[in-house]
């Protein structure tokens, strides 16, 4: 993208902030390399490492936890509901869209944590889980577009 993609503003508010604030009354920690105004924030330890590296210094205070990438420019906060309702016994509930897991728009159980240790990626992570995968055509029947939870990496992905 050329920059910070969280600070690429949707609708004249920056990408990641816009994301925070569509989570409503859920708790918000912003881990990355600049913290919004009004959330909790957990620096970048080791910057360009990924984001399994960077969540394995998390530590959750909840028994579930959401997590969800700052480049979601379409995001509906409505799949947290729909992954708590398919979690069941599992550690995570992971949206598959397009034929691909979708672990940085996931829940996850507090005890997954720790089992990101020495993971390098998040893929490596669910290797390792417990995972349940909600698949499109249940997304599509809560009124979800799957497409709101993969990520940006092109500025065609914007709109």
């Amino acid at each position: 993208m050329g920059r910070d993609k969280a600070s690429l503003p949707i609708d004249g508010v920056p990408m990641a902030e816009r994301i925070a604030l569509a989570l409503g009354g859920l708790p918000v920690t912003v881990l990355g390399r600049s913290a919004i105004e009004g959330f909790d924030f957990l620096p970048d330890a080791e910057e360009f490492q990924g984001p399994a590296v960077a969540l394995s210094r998390a530590k959750p205070k909840r028994e579930l936890v959401f997590v969800v990438a700052c480049d979601l420019p379409r995001f509906d906060a409505r799949i947290v509901a729909l992954l708590e309702s398919h979690l069941g016994g599992s550690e995570a509930a992971v949206p598959l869209v397009g034929g691909k897991l979708q672990p940085l728009c996931a829940l996850y159980r507090e005890r997954a944590f720790e089992r990101l240790i020495g993971c390098r990626s998040m893929m490596a992570w669910l290797d390792r889980l417990n995972v349940v995968a909600v698949e499109e055509s249940e997304i599509w029947k809560e009124g979800i577009d799957p497409a709101s939870l993969r990520g940006a990496n092109k500025p065609s992905e914007l709109g």
